[in-house]
């Protein structure tokens, strides 16, 4: 677990795409599909064949202040991606807060340099769960 760990956290996340943005006034909310793109920049193959022992479960979003922004639910136990190659996710619905969420994850999106927002993966294994800032 611990090699993995290691390996993930040398993940590079892209948020590539935002679309299907459906506003939810009453819970105030927003929700949308995204394509993401994890690379793995190490010289070692990424391969998490673990039926089911481990799970890539979320994707989140937090602004500097630490403040979750957005979230993406994954539930995917099987990742493979070959060292310097990458692995497109792609129509991962997400939640945002409706007040800041969108436009700052926008924000990111025209600019991934940016240091305003955060990327964490969390993972589940044994029934505990592990995130991963990147």
């Amino acid at each position: 677990m611990q090699k993995i760990k290691k390996l993930i956290e040398n993940l590079e996340v892209k948020l590539t795409k935002i679309y299907h943005v459906k506003v939810q006034l009453l819970k105030k909310q927003i929700t949308f599909l995204a394509d993401i793109s994890i690379i793995n920049t190490q010289k070692e193959a990424l391969n998490v064949e673990t039926i089911g022992l481990v799970t890539l479960k979320r994707v989140l979003f937090y602004d500097t202040n630490s403040a979750l922004i957005g979230e993406g639910i994954i539930n995917i136990s099987s990742v493979t991606i070959d060292p310097n190659k990458n692995l497109e996710l792609k129509s991962i619905p997400f939640t945002a807060n409706m007040a800041t969420g969108l436009t700052k994850l926008q924000s990111f999106l025209k600019n991934p340099e940016s240091q305003d927002v955060f990327i964490e993966l969390e993972l589940e294994a044994f029934n505990k769960v592990y995130k991963t800032r990147l």
